[in-house]
């Protein structure tokens, strides 16, 4: 079976459906603008063919907690045919996580429902030479619950038996690196814009910010081995950088360094590809089947990366394959200063 789908069995696929009334309905012109042709409704009652039945605010607690599932999942998955792909050893904390929003979810709309005729008539007190417009449309409270859902599920990742649909599967599975690389780049360049584009020194922040998307890579190097050298290198360097305070001018170029780093993936998997190479310059067979394929690294090839050593520090172990001893990485080329 291919190694790249392989993998997958380390991780979840979490699909969602969250679904809102918009507290609006159609204008139908031949009703509701017969006996007014000769005014405009405000703006805010009437916009794209819509009339507004309601404040906006009323609902917006629900899309707040659509959000928040929006960031969640964001920030721990990677998207993947219209869900997200997060790593099994996640999915409890992360169901718990869910759960609470879940929670949060039912009790808006049990305020809401709560409080409907109260919000129905601050809305007619604020456009009373509006209300026929807008008040045969109003939903009634059931009507409003049954709008309201909120359901997501957690799927295990394997190919199917059935060989053509296996093939779609391996096929579909292969755009996992190359994605997941181009979320990490695309996260580290907005980290470099927020935290130290034109900054001399780089804050805590900007250093959590950081922390925050090694991590991300830690958890999804199962997905291809040769991301694991540059993590355990780029956690080596975290460590050693304060826990208060702006960092001085050393460190910051440090931080500069690793984030030019993440900006360019192939940079990442090719310094892992050098990592894993034996004395002549081969790699393994078996780390050779990937997602994505990259030429090999010569020997006599600089690597910038940060140097992958028997990691004594108190971090986190990173649950990936263990890189054999007799691999030795290259040693670090910093780039140092921003650009």
């Amino acid at each position: 079976m291919n190694r790249s789908t392989t993998c997958l069995a380390g991780f979840m696929l979490v699909q969602f459906e969250v679904s809102i009334p918009t507290g609006t309905a159609r204008v139908e012109r031949s009703v509701d603008l017969a006996s007014v042709a000769s005014q405009l409704p405000p703006k805010e009652l009437v916009s794209d063919g819509r009339k507004q039945c309601m404040a906006p605010a009323v609902l917006q607690p629900l899309y707040n907690c659509r959000k928040q599932l929006h960031r969640l999942l964001e920030g721990s998955g990677l998207k993947f045919f219209g869900g997200y792909m997060v790593p099994q050893d996640q999915a409890d904390i992360l169901a718990a996580e869910i759960d609470t929003i879940k929670t949060s979810f039912a009790a808006a709309v049990s305020d809401i429902c709560r409080e409907l005729p109260r919000h129905y008539a601050e809305w007619e007190q604020k456009h009373p030479a509006w209300v026929p417009l807008f008040r045969a449309n109003r939903l009634a409270e059931a009507e409003l619950r049954s709008r309201c859902l909120f359901e997501v599920a957690m799927i295990a990742m394997a190919p199917p038996e059935q060989p053509t649909a296996a093939a779609l599967f391996v096929q579909a599975s292969s755009r996992l690196v190359p994605a997941f690389l181009d979320d990490i780049a695309g996260k580290a360049e907005r980290v470099w814009e927020t935290h130290a584009k034109g900054k001399g020194k780089v804050t805590q922040d900007g250093l959590s910010a950081v922390r925050a998307l090694v991590g991300r890579m830690a958890a999804f190097s199962l997905l291809d081995p040769r991301v694991s050298p540059s993590v355990a290198g780029y956690r080596r360097v975290l460590e050693a950088m304060p826990r208060i305070g702006p960092l001085n001018s050393r460190e910051t170029s440090e931080i500069g360094g690793l984030l030019s780093q993440l900006m360019v993936p192939e940079k990442i998997l090719e310094h892992g590809t050098a990592v894993f190479a034996g004395p002549d310059g081969t790699v393994p067979a078996a780390m050779t089947d990937f997602p994505v394929s990259l030429p090999l690294v010569p020997e006599s090839t600089p690597i910038d990366d940060v140097a992958l050593a028997d990691d004594t520090s108190d971090a986190d172990p990173i649950p990936v394959h263990v890189i054999p001893p007799a691999h030795a990485a290259p040693a670090p080329v910093w780039g140092g200063a921003f650009f």
